[in-house]
């Protein structure tokens, strides 16, 4: 039996305060409230979907740029082991705007949600920076974006521990 269709259609998340939740998903991210039935004075289930499609549009191509650009260093080594990569097939150069383009479509993606989604927006420059000196990278020097990657790795975590924060902030606006 083979199954084609694999979604996940219900995610249940248990919460102290149903009213703060709903009130933040529907109200601060802008999700859309689909079902809020009381089964009794204890039982409430409230059902949410989101509604900040740019968002996920942003978050997918944040890892487009993320993967291509981490793809960059290895074209040289890809290559001769056989291995195809976005990198083997663009080549470092291309791969590497391929990678600054995504970003810079993810951070105005950003600009369009919700507040404090522009704030997120500002996030994609340290990658675009980042990834700006590999642009006109020969494949023969591909190796050298593994510097850029180095980099990358650590304002990946801090661009994290940023959204991570706007996400608690607006959760106690």
């Amino acid at each position: 039996m083979a199954i084609t269709d694999w979604r996940i259609e219900l995610i249940t998340l248990p919460v102290a305060d149903v009213d703060r939740a709903k009130e933040f998903y529907v109200d601060k991210l802008g999700w859309n409230a689909d079902h809020d039935h009381r089964v009794s004075p204890t039982l409430r289930f409230v059902q949410v979907t989101p509604g900040l499609w740019l968002v996920l549009v942003a978050f997918f191509l944040w890892g487009v740029g993320s993967h291509a650009f981490g793809a960059v260093q290895d074209v040289v080594p890809d290559r001769e082991g056989g291995i195809a990569s976005i990198a083997t097939v663009l080549g470092a150069a291309r791969t590497t705007q391929l990678a600054v383009t995504a970003w810079a479509l993810a951070g105005v993606a950003m600009l369009f949600t919700p507040w404090p989604g522009p704030l997120a927006a500002v996030l994609a420059l340290p990658y675009i920076a980042t990834a700006a000196p590999y642009l006109t990278v020969p494949d023969e020097r591909a190796s050298a974006a593994n510097r850029g990657w180095r980099r990358f790795l650590w304002i990946n975590y801090a661009c994290g521990f940023v959204v991570t924060m706007l996400l608690i902030w607006e959760w106690n606006a």
